[in-house]
């Protein structure tokens, strides 16, 4: 006796859009960057729109976070972006955005858009900095990833193998 799978129809309504049009072929080069497009600001925003962001200035870093926090709100890892709190502004949806406060020793807060769930990082650290969840980036930030930090809450099945550098806790940059 044999049975005849039906054809699934896809359970996400973007994905039924993405089906039913061509592809986009973007015309950029792979280099281009938000500061080519001659506004200086890398923009973000969450899935269904609501919360969205500008960053102005270069960050100072996009990196690879394996803290629990992070691999529970976005998988085995986060990739995040970093840089000064002054480059970032929110010039949509505040009163979208929800945040959970850490217990000890966690001390960065985790902002999500309270619509569509989409994880926003911590937007405005007690350091002075911002960490944006790259997941939101609407444009290129114009750098690479410089390496994977936390390392240490990292799961052992989980193997890093792109070379980049590993940092146990936060990443120092030099003064």
């Amino acid at each position: 006796m044999s049975t005849k799978l039906k054809k699934q129809q896809p359970s996400c309504h973007l994905l039924s859009a993405a089906m039913a049009s061509p592809p986009i072929v973007s015309s950029r080069p792979a280099s281009y960057s938000a500061q080519q497009k001659g506004d200086g600001m890398i923009k973000g925003s969450c899935l269904c729109g609501a919360v969205k962001l500008e960053i102005s200035g270069t960050p100072s870093s996009l990196s690879y976070c394996h803290c629990a926090r992070c691999r529970k709100a976005a998988g085995v890892f986060s990739t995040v972006l970093i840089g000064p709190v002054a480059d970032l502004t929110i010039t949509g949806g505040q009163d979208h955005i929800a945040r959970n406060e850490p217990d000890a020793p966690f001390v960065h807060r985790r902002a999500f858009c309270e619509t569509c769930g989409s994880s926003l990082g911590d937007l405005a650290t007690d350091g002075g900095i911002y960490v944006v969840a790259a997941s939101v980036l609407d444009d290129d930030p114009g750098i690479k990833p410089m390496g994977h930090i936390h390392t240490a809450s990292k799961p052992d099945w989980y193997e890093i193998t792109d070379g980049l550098q590993q940092f146990e806790g936060d990443y120092i940059p030099p003064d």
